[in-house]
């Protein structure tokens, strides 16, 4: 039993017993009680606080549960069909990585009990009839909602409670109800009024069943109804004068026995009642008086608790179990047992700053459940998973020596996500246990002795951001998942790699990420260290990374930290240069093949004049990449991101007073935008032309950077900054936080000393807006992600909701492949092999989003296909339509295409690294609707390109191969 069964004795907390300690890493919105009745707020700096950042009402300084109910309703008005704008979103993944779930039941209706039914604290409702092996999105009407608290009562009606304080004002719209497991539909009197002053409803933390009464642990006190939510009631607990007083503090837990015992936690202290909740009784008196004197010793403490957690034993329902976590960094404050339903309670755990199998999570993550068994082993969870057995029925519990699993490492048989938020055993197989993280859903089946996650397809990921590659190939920072690399094939075209976590698999956090489009194993990163952000960048896809990226001289604490690439392969305006030598004769307008400074990047150049043997020349460099930075108080840039010989040289360009929330840079490399947390928009300009330390760094005499701020909006944090790619003058910025009137702005005159913003607010949801992009084949086109979904306007003030696949969740970052380039063959001088093969960009036109509890999305609506003759112009392709099927593919592909004329047909096979693996010659096609059969069964897995020629011109495809 993996040397779990050493007995944890006094002498061992005697001894000082050492274990792992972390440092907290949660941001909570956690009622903690501080033993005078006090509630408190804990908020540390990690992305959660980031983007609690980007939605409080700063003149408040809180989110106004009503602010949120009515900009969700506003969005619900939004969603119509026929729009002159269409985006149909398909989910990218992660599919083998899940976000933070806190509920999950066994579906009663089931007699096999392998229909589960969960939900995402952010990632909504979902189904498994296969114990977890793969699941589905319950779709209700759009919506997409913050799961905390799921119950079945004995006909198999389910209900669902949303809304969780815990995680930093993820607010609720109510309990929602299914008697079939598939169509869910709110309780009405659950709904939050937008009007009180309580905010009820806005959180439900837990609910229970006692016979045909709901119970709900709320924000507004322990709620119960005996009419299915007709009419609801307060809970009452007697005080020692036997004065009746409402439980209306902040409830976060409630449990029912089977033999009717109710328990629960109203501000950290423990309340039971027999069957009858006007008749509860306060349990947490416990008070250390002095020395000498203890104020009933046989009950809870209620002094320095910030979270309390109750478990009730299946099999012996008079024995109940309490955990409690301190306050400040939720470190252990005790287990506790009673064996006569809460009157009186004994300590089986005792704080201990040597043992603390919280680890300093247990404000956050938190949970515990009784062996249906044993009424005498529990499991216990913060952020790993404890197990306790009584040794002794008056003393401690045996602990082992180590927790049951373990985050860090995905190949070990005790790997599961770290944090821990619910224990549900499988009904008639008490040696299956399910388990819910933030990293999703795991399963024990061998009485916890291994685990596996079962989160295929659960798409429940927070993500932060996202970026591609050439390929179409995603790239994303999560939290609490690391950075997740997308769609290379190994695994299907959906599954995430994780690329770094600064330390567990899985378990990190990552922000801004950026893919090389010059060279696409160049990679870009950020996590967000104990101390300050960590920056890392790799060549080779997280093999390996660099050691020095981002001198020691340029920190941030930033948790989501702003930073984008500039990229060109045609840079006329380059000032970069390398040298050409004639090894023989060269003659005027030969035509010759170079490498760039940037990875060696091949490039044309057809020389001006003849150059004898011997000769050299300098020549422009056109293949360009320029990395901007943005942390708090300066904007800085490099020119050698790409060259992984050195540390790049940095230049600091201005300064941008404050914490950046936001970049970008226009289409042509010229300005850079960085948006603050203050409201401010500052534009950098000149940025292209700025080639070395003397031109460029705001301290040289000689810089040709100007910078001025050109926007300021008060009480609002600036979230992000579009350009338009085909107008530098066209500009669309959004803003954050709850509690104003406008969120959207608009400018055509982004260039002058003094632009002019409007708002284009219209009917768009008074809500922060976090992401935008003005899609690139019409300026009219304006897209924004929100707090609630994606909207798209091609008219002023008028915008539609377009979350078709996708649901209303905030959406972090939008971004769309604006770059083009064509696959060319460049000679090798080896007769085995006389070309290598360099694959152009396919996903030109592809939008990409990140969302914040459903994964990564594209859109292809504006995807279209474009040729390039030997001249370099673009004309009308003889190809005008082209598609792979199926994708994947296992063993045949199909390449469907409309053909504008009749030609010669030949399709290459290219793996990503340029090789050419097949060519099928399919001869004189006829013009019209044309299909070629591939047989690629003798291909491995993985991503691959194929190009079609069709006479002298070529179009691009990519499909994936799987086994």
């Amino acid at each position: 039993m993996k040397g779990k069964n050493l007995l944890f004795s006094i002498l061992a907390f005697l001894l000082g017993f050492s274990t792992i300690t972390y440092a907290a890493a949660a941001y909570q919105l956690v009622p903690q009680n501080d033993g005078e009745g006090e509630s408190q707020i804990q908020i540390k700096n990690n992305p959660e606080a980031y983007f609690h950042m980007l939605r409080v009402n700063k003149k408040t300084g809180t989110i106004n549960p009503a602010d949120v109910v009515k900009a969700s309703q506003q969005a619900d008005l939004l969603f119509k069909d026929g729009s002159e704008i269409d985006l149909t979103w398909e989910n990218k993944g992660p599919d083998n990585v899940g976000g933070r779930t806190r509920a999950l039941i066994f579906d009663n209706k089931d007699a096999n009990a392998t229909t589960l039914i969960a939900g995402g604290v952010t990632g909504g409702l979902w189904k498994s009839e296969n114990l977890g092996l793969t699941w589905n999105k319950i779709n209700i009407t759009d919506a997409n909602l913050n799961v905390s608290a799921l119950i079945q009562d004995e006909n198999g009606t389910i209900y669902a409670g949303t809304g969780d304080g815990y995680d930093g004002t993820v607010f609720g719209t109510g309990i929602y109800k299914s008697t079939d497991g598939d169509n869910f539909t709110v309780i009405e009197s659950t709904i939050p009024d937008v009007n009180s002053e309580e905010k009820e409803w806005a959180f439900i933390y837990k609910l229970a069943l006692q016979n045909n009464r709901l119970l709900a642990a709320t924000n507004t006190g322990l709620k119960y109804t005996n009419n299915d939510g007709a009419e609801w009631s307060t809970a009452v607990y007697i005080d020692s004068t036997g004065t009746a007083i409402e439980l209306t503090g902040v409830c976060t837990d409630i449990k029912v026995s089977g033999n009717g015992l109710i328990a629960a936690v109203v501000d950290n202290k423990v309340y039971t009642a027999v069957s009858d909740p006007v008749q509860f009784e306060l349990q947490s008196k416990y008070e250390e008086v002095n020395d000498s004197t203890i104020n009933f010793p046989d009950k809870l403490p209620f002094k320095n608790v910030g979270r309390a957690e109750i478990a009730i034993s299946p099999s012996a329902p008079e024995t109940i179990y309490v955990t409690m976590a301190k306050l400040g960094f939720g470190s252990l404050k005790g287990v506790f047992k009673s064996i006569n339903n809460g009157k009186t309670w004994r300590v089986i755990l005792p704080e201990n700053n040597n043992f603390d199998i919280y680890e300093e999570q247990g404000l956050h993550a938190n949970t515990i459940a009784v062996s249906p068994t044993n009424p005498n082993k529990i499991c216990v969870g913060g952020k790993n998973l404890w197990v306790g057995t009584e040794v002794d029925p008056t003393g401690y519990y045996d602990w082992g020596t180590a927790p049951y699993t373990s985050g860090a490492l995905l190949s070990i048989p005790t790997y599961v996500h770290y944090m821990h938020h619910d224990y549900i055993f499988r009904p008639g197989h008490p040696e299956t246990m399910i388990i819910c993280t933030d990293g999703g859903i795991s399963i024990s089946n061998d009485n916890l002795e291994t685990f596996r996650n079962i989160i295929k397809n659960y798409s429940t990921t927070q993500c932060n951001s996202i970026a591609f590659n050439q390929f179409g190939n995603v790239f994303t920072g999560t939290m609490n998942n690391g950075s997740q690399y997308i769609g290379d094939g190994t695994n299907g075209p959906t599954f995430g790699k994780e690329i770094w976590s600064n330390g567990a698999n899985n378990a990190g956090t990552g922000g801004y990420v950026a893919i090389s489009q010059i060279s696409k194993e160049v990679m870009f990163l950020t996590n967000p260290g104990e101390t300050q952000t960590e920056f890392r960048r790799t060549e080779d896809q997280g093999f390996s990374f660099a050691n020095e990226f981002i001198p020691g001289t340029i920190t941030t604490t930033n948790a989501v930290q702003p930073f984008i690439m500039w990229e060109s392969f045609n840079d006329y305006k380059s000032g970069d240069s390398i040298t050409l030598y004639a090894r023989t004769l060269l003659p005027k307008d030969t035509t010759v093949w170079l490498q760039s400074y940037n990875r060696d990047y091949p490039f044309k150049y057809t020389l001006p004049h003849t150059l004898e043997e011997g000769d050299s020349m300098r020549v422009q460099d056109p293949i360009t990449n320029i990395f901007l930075l943005a942390i708090r108080n300066s904007l800085y840039m490099s020119r050698e991101a790409l060259d992984f010989s050195k540390e790049p040289e940095w230049w600091q360009l201005a300064e941008a007073k404050g914490i950046a929330t936001a970049i970008t840079v226009s289409a042509d490399g010229k300005s850079a935008y960085v948006g603050l947390e203050s409201g401010e928009l500052v534009r950098v300009d000149h940025v292209r032309d700025a080639y070395s330390f003397e031109t460029a760094d705001m301290s040289s005499p000689y810089s040709v950077i100007a910078s001025s701020t050109i926007f300021t909006a008060e009480n609002q944090a600036l979230t992000s900054v579009a350009v338009d790619p085909q107008n530098n003058e066209h500009v669309i910025l959004t803003l954050g936080n709850y509690g104003e009137e406008n969120y959207v702005y608009e400018t055509f005159n982004a260039l002058d000393e003094e632009p002019v913003f409007e708002s284009i607010q219209g009917n768009l949801p008074k809500a922060p807006a976090y992401s935008s992009l003005i899609e690139m084949n019409d300026g009219e086109r304006i897209i924004i992600g929100t707090e609630f979904g994606v909207y798209a306007s091609t008219a002023p003030n008028e915008w539609i909701a377009l979350n078709n696949g996708m649901g209303k969740v905030p959406v972090t970052m939008l971004r769309q492949q604006t770059m083009t380039k064509w696959g060319f063959e460049v000679p090798t001088g080896d007769p085995a092999n006389p070309t290598e093969y360099f694959p152009g960009i396919t996903n030109t036109g592809v939008i990409y989003a990140s969302t914040y509890g459903r994964g990564t999305f594209e859109a292809r609506n504006f995807v279209g296909i474009q040729d390039q003759p030997e001249d370099g112009s673009i004309t009308s392709s003889t190809v005008s339509s082209l598609n792979v099927y199926p994708n994947p593919v296992q063993n045949n592909a199909f390449v469907e295409m409309k053909l504008n004329e009749a030609q010669q047909v030949s399709t290459y096979i290219y793996n990503l690294n340029g090789q050419l693996l097949q060519i099928h010659n399919a001869g004189t096609m006829a013009a019209g609707d044309q299909k070629i059969e591939l047989n690629t069964s003798k291909l491995n897995a993985g991503t691959y390109i194929i190009n079609v020629q069709a006479g002298s011109q070529n179009v691009q495809a990519k499909f994936i191969k799987v086994d």
